[in-house]
């Protein structure tokens, strides 16, 4: 890696050749102002479904025998949602990727997701012994659900996914709803 005029490249072929920087060319998934990814919207109070899928969909979050994974993925969960004021719910976790429902009653949700995401990698690299990443380089999926329909609706598909996908035979204790966090407002 080089940090020569301010950008950072990295080069995985041959390390004897000299370092460049990166052309500064807008953004692959620039969809605002040159450079510039669509912002996030955060309204406090709004509830949102959101899901984060595994880096190349690897089996990284698959329960185990003594259920540690999914000890793991409430705690960090619990932890998030005390942390940033988010009501949670309903949550999933499945072998590839996580769903949850949320209301961010501050309007701290991307901070909610970026410490839910950070604690749950680093756990699980820790108990799996993973080197790399743990999540998909793409952002979580964030939907608005803005009437009491959506909202039940998109806990009725996360109850249901095991389900649907043969992981289970009925729901099971990975998928829970009404998850309260004492101290939350």
């Amino acid at each position: 890696m080089s940090a020569a005029g301010g950008k950072w490249r990295h080069r995985h072929c041959d390390l004897a050749k000299p370092l460049t920087p990166r052309s500064p060319g807008p953004a692959r998934h620039s969809l605002g102002a040159e450079g510039m990814t669509r912002p996030r919207v955060v309204d406090p109070g709004a509830t949102l479904a959101l899901s984060r899928r595994t880096t190349r969909r690897h089996f990284l979050l698959h329960p185990d025998e003594a259920r540690q994974m999914e000890q793991v993925y409430w705690y960090c969960l619990a932890y998030a949602a005390k942390l940033h004021g988010v009501l949670v719910h309903a949550a999933c976790l499945m072998s590839t990727h996580c769903h949850e429902v949320i209301t961010d009653v501050r309007g701290e949700y991307p901070k909610f997701l970026e410490t839910l995401h950070r604690n749950l990698a680093l756990c699980t690299k820790a108990y799996r012994g993973w080197p790399a990443e743990v999540f998909d380089k793409h952002s979580t999926s964030v939907h608005a659900l803005l009437t009491p329909e959506a909202m039940v609706e998109s806990i009725a598909y996360l109850i249901a996914n095991p389900v649907e996908a043969g992981a289970v035979q009925i729901g099971s204790a990975s998928c829970r709803g009404g998850v309260e966090i004492s101290g939350v407002a």
